[in-house]
C-alpha cells in the first residue's frame, strides 16, 4: 500500500504507534525508497529533521488511537503528530478500523463528533467512501486486502 501511495508524487512518511511494531512489514516498508517507520519521539539532543506535514492520513486508525486522539492524548509520536496537526488545523483524514464489538462503545460516538468539529474527514475503511462503518470483528484480514490504496489518495487529494 505505501508504494502505491508514493508513486501519487507525496513525499511519503510512515509513523506508526508503538502497537503497530509487531505487524507492519518493517522489510516491505525501509526498502520504499529508504522509508523508515517512526514509532518513537526523537530524543531532545536530536535536531528536528522534517518539516511538518501538509496533510496527515491515519489508516488504520483504531479503537484506542481515535479515542486518544479526540482526548488529546499524546502519549506516542503517532498520535502526537496527528494531535498537532489537529491543533494547528491541519487536514487529517482517518479510516477508522473499529469491530463491532466496539462500536457501539460511548466513547467512540463522542470521539467521531469531536474529530469531525475539529475537521477530521473520515474515509470508510471497506468501501472507500467519505463515512465510517464497523468492520466485523475477526475480519481484519479480509478488511485489510480489500481496501484499495487508491482511496486513500484520492481523499487526501480532495482536500483543497
Amino acid at each position: 500500500m505505501i508504494g502505491e501511495l508514493d508513486t501519487g508524487g507525496w513525499e511519503v512518511r510512515l509513523v506508526a504507534t508503538p502497537a503497530a511494531r509487531a505487524w507492519i512489514g518493517l522489510d516491505e516498508t525501509s526498502s520504499l525508497r529508504g522509508v523508515v517507520p517512526r514509532f518513537d519521539f526523537v530524543s531532545p539532543e536530536h535536531p528536528r529533521s522534517t518539516a511538518d506535514p501538509d496533510v496527515v492520513a491515519v489508516c488504520p486508525a483504531t479503537f484506542s488511537t481515535l479515542n486518544k486522539v479526540a482526548a488529546g492524548v499524546a502519549d506516542n509520536y503517532a498520535t502526537s503528530l496527528v494531535c498537532e496537526m489537529l491543533g494547528m488545523r491541519n487536514p487529517v483524514v482517518v479510516a477508522p478500523m473499529v469491530n463491532h464489538k466496539l462500536w457501539g462503545h460511548p466513547a467512540l460516538s463522542s470521539s467521531v463528533i469531536a474529530l469531525r468539529g475539529a475537521g477530521v474527514r473520515f474515509l470508510d475503511v471497506q468501501t472507500g467512501e467519505p463515512g465510517l462503518s464497523p468492520v466485523q470483528s475477526g475480519s481484519g484480514d479480509e478488511v485489510v486486502s480489500g481496501f484499495q490504496p487508491s482511496w486513500l489518495l484520492a481523499a487526501v487529494r480532495s482536500i483543497g
